[in-house]
């Protein structure tokens, strides 16, 4: 019997080869959209859960309170750690992470600038489950002067050689040592927040740069704890009171305090201060998720509408078998039996489309994903049965209506009419489905509008045309003046300036304490920046009180500040700053109390993304220190080819040893926006696919729909309606329904988009005449959709339509 529901299965696949390609295809693509979503969501949810003990893993956090409001950073400081491991039993294991940079020479002198160079403790390796090729974890990074490289590293190196035993130079900002490699691991995985090319012994710091190794106050360091026991991180985090208050005193206890985060909830659940990488959001999760059920929802409604559209046709193969005897159980199964092999065969097809997909998405989503991801029986075991239950689900609702049919009727040739309840519930599923269709692209339309308002709004700086040169040794920042006078000199150039950050480089500014003379207790962190007389003039920002730094003024060096309008907020001087004086505490090799005037007040200039408030920036001028990290060159508009060359000579000229680097500060600002952009292709690629879907079930619904008035159609062209009469008579229906379902999804996307938008400082004005513009289009796909079959049946010849009347 299965092999004879199999035949005729098959029979009726490639006889009506035009409904089973439809249906197949929309299935398939469904299938490949969860499929894709699938993989990409796993691999989300896997971040960092790879570490043999991920559950006792937690990283230190550190919340400062002033002015009523609290920010967190994923920073400490050096001296923490060692407290940390003194005073807690309950610390299992503890790591520094210090993220760096500097040149790194081969045997062969061949020298690359590395920025994937971080200092760790011995424990390292031991906490966090990265894979050896060779080497001991547990004490590859126990002596000074050793380091741990990837295989990648070790390739570009050596090559085929074992590099274990060998040494890499390391010229950093102030010094040059020679490290042995005593490991070399395999690259991190994609799904770690932890990335890297070099692992450096932390106590190697005890010779590179000392004053760092154990410092209270500088430089920011990422530090991580193994617990015990998981269960113990409450009664940790209680103790952290009493542990602020006897290291740090009773002032710092008030105003900052400790925490403990999962490792395994850093990249969905995480947004501090100072991130060690670009982490995701859980929404989006929940996002994507419900965009793929939504759209396998839709294909599976598709395929039920494809199968009842056919009904018509084989409702006399249904009475002919209930004649000759079969049951309606055998029907059912009969009909049940060909939709799951048409969901297998649209899961087959699936697999070819996603594997022909993955490059694209890949290259979109920065990961080098593939089906490998599925390829355990926790996953496996659930598509097989999500794939038969869809086949069955799908196929529930033609097997049973089918199987209904009286054979008097149908072997008489009457037409059976649904009840107008299940009419109700087919027209439900359609206004479903464009309901859900036309909120991912009313969504995508809001997310495209802010992007383009992120990347045009008014950012209080000049973004376009300015060079930035990192000037990576301490030698060169002293002397960058030199540079910067040379450079000034190309035609070109409209000006250049030495500082310690700029805007979307967040390594470069600093949070230091800042305190105003009148009311000492109105003490802040503000966001520092260390600049020469030309910041202000090469960013282009805009002096709103007061005046600039300029060198006619001797004091300006030692004794003046510029804030922004925050800042000024901030301290609570909303009427005049200028004059005011207060004091920033900063940290050269020890802290540095600088006392001053305000000078001037810029207008507030977004430093970081749009996704952060403008914090509080207080900016000075200090020629006597290594923090002029950045040398900014503003060019003119043409013959920039010819003007970086001649940078590059000059470059040349300073520093033969190090190559020239250089970006622009546009396309680093723009970067910080490369998520949205990847949710934003995402969007409107699943939204296209929603809307294709969910046509090719209108299609089947108004091929439904037809046949059943077939002969009203006839009747009414003898009665003499034109053709326009029968095609608008047909459409009129199905355009009510989707403007119904383009009502719906208004309130829908007006609730989630909301949440979304809340995410940035500054959000766009979506204008409404883009959603009406948005609907007249969805409208004119479906009237293309419904004019094939209402053409075609106004076409028909009535004669044929009422030859059984």
């Amino acid at each position: 019997m299965l092999k004879n529901y199999f035949k005729i299965a098959l029979r009726n696949l490639f006889k009506n080869r035009l409904y089973s390609v439809v249906n197949i295809l929309g299935l398939a693509v469904g299938l490949g959209c969860v499929l894709l979503i699938t993989v990409y969501v796993i691999h989300e949810l896997s971040f960092d859960k790879f570490h043999a003990n991920y559950d006792k893993l937690f990283r230190v956090t550190e919340s400062i309170q002033a002015d009523g409001s609290i920010d967190t950073y994923a920073t400490t400081y050096p001296a923490l750690a060692h407290a940390l491991g003194d005073e807690f039993p309950s610390i299992e294991k503890i790591t520094h992470i210090y993220p760096s940079s500097g040149l790194i020479s081969g045997p062969d002198n061949t020298s690359y600038q590395e920025d994937g160079i971080v200092f760790a403790d011995s424990t390292f390796f031991e906490m966090f489950s990265f894979d050896f090729i060779k080497g001991n974890p547990a004490t590859a990074l126990e002596q000074p002067l050793t380091m741990v490289v990837t295989e990648s590293i070790a390739s570009k190196f050596f090559g085929d050689e074992n590099p274990v035993g060998k040494s890499l130079r390391l010229k950093d900002s102030r010094n040059t040592f020679d490290f042995e490699i005593t490991g070399i691991t395999k690259n991190p995985p994609s799904n770690s927040h932890i990335q890297y090319d070099y692992v450096i012994s932390f106590e190697s710091l005890r010779q590179l740069r000392p004053w760092e190794y154990n410092s209270r106050y500088h430089p920011p360091m990422y530090t991580y704890v193994q617990l015990s026991n998981a269960s113990s991180e409450p009664l940790l985090e209680s103790q952290f009171s009493d542990f602020e208050e006897k290291y740090y005193g009773s002032d710092f206890a008030e105003s900052s305090s400790f925490g403990l985060q999962p490792v395994s909830e850093i990249h969905l659940y995480s947004n501090l201060q100072n991130e060690l990488s670009a982490n995701f959001d859980i929404t989006y999760i929940y996002i994507f998720a419900g965009i793929g059920l939504f759209i396998l929802i839709i294909a599976c409604i598709n395929f039920m509408n494809l199968a009842t559209a056919r009904s018509v046709k084989r409702g006399m193969e249904v009475g002919m078998r209930k004649t000759m005897g079969a049951q309606r159980t055998q029907l059912v199964g009969q009909f049940l039996g060909e939709a799951i092999i048409m969901t297998l065969l649209g899961f087959g097809l699936s697999l070819i489309l996603v594997e022909a997909v993955f490059p694209f998405f890949n290259d979109l989503t920065g990961y080098q994903l593939s089906l490998s991801y599925l390829a355990s029986w926790e996953v496996i075991l659930p598509i097989a049965g999500a794939v038969i239950g869809i086949g069955i689900l799908a196929g529930s609702y033609p097997a049973f209506y089918l199987s209904s049919f009286k054979p008097i009727q149908t072997l008489k040739g009457q037409r059976v009419t649904e009840k107008s309840s299940i009419t109700s519930f087919r027209k439900g599923l359609v206004v479903f489905q464009f309901c859900i269709s036309t909120a991912l692209i009313f969504s995508t339309i809001i997310i495209t509008q802010q992007l383009d308002y992120i990347q045009n709004k008014k950012l209080g700086f000049e973004k376009e045309q300015v060079m930035i040169m990192p000037i990576r040794e301490t030698a060169n920042q002293f002397n960058v003046a030199t540079l910067k006078e040379e450079i000034q000199r190309i035609p070109g150039v409209q000006s250049a300036s030495a500082a310690s950050g700029l805007p979307g480089i967040k390594s470069g500014i600093h949070g230091f304490m800042v305190t105003p003379e009148e009311n000492p207790a109105d003490s802040t962190v503000m966001q520092t920046l260390t600049v020469d007389f030309d910041y202000l003039k090469t960013l282009g920002l805009n002096l709103v009180h007061g005046r600039d730094f300029s060198e006619a003024f001797s004091t300006d060096e030692n004794q003046a500040f510029i804030i922004n309008e925050t800042a000024a907020k901030r301290l609570g001087w909303n009427e005049n700053p200028l004059d005011k004086e207060l004091t920033l505490s900063f940290y050269v090799t020890d802290l540095v109390r600088k006392e001053g005037k305000v000078i001037g007040v810029v207008e507030d200039f977004q430093y970081n993304s749009l996704h952060n408030k403008i914090d509080p920036v207080i900016i000075h001028v200090f020629k006597r220190t290594f923090y002029h990290d950045y040398l900014s060159v503003k060019l003119a508009s043409d013959n920039i080819r010819d003007i970086t060359a001649n940078i590059e000579e000059e470059w040349s000229a300073f520093n033969p040893e190090r190559p020239f680097e250089y970006f622009f500060l546009g396309a680093t600002f723009d970067s910080m926006y490369r998520s949205e952009e990847k949710l934003s292709t995402i969007f409107k690629s699943f939204a296209f696919i929603a809307i294709l879907i969910a046509c090719l079930g209108l299609l089947g619904l108004a091929s439904y729909s037809i046949q059943q008035r077939v002969k009203e159609i006839g009747i009414r062209k003898v009665l003499g309606a034109q053709i326009g009469d029968i095609i608008l008579l047909l459409g009129k229906d199905f355009t009510l329904l989707i403007i119904f379902a383009q009502i719906l999804a208004l309130p829908l996307v007006y609730i989630f988009m909301n949440r979304w938008l809340a995410n940035f400082s500054d959000q766009t004005t979506v204008s409404l005449w883009v959603f009406m513009l948005c609907a007249v289009a969805v409208l004119i796909v479906s009237w293309f959709t419904i004019g094939v079959q209402s053409v075609k049946a106004a076409l028909k010849n009535p004669v044929k339509s009422l030859r059984s009347e």
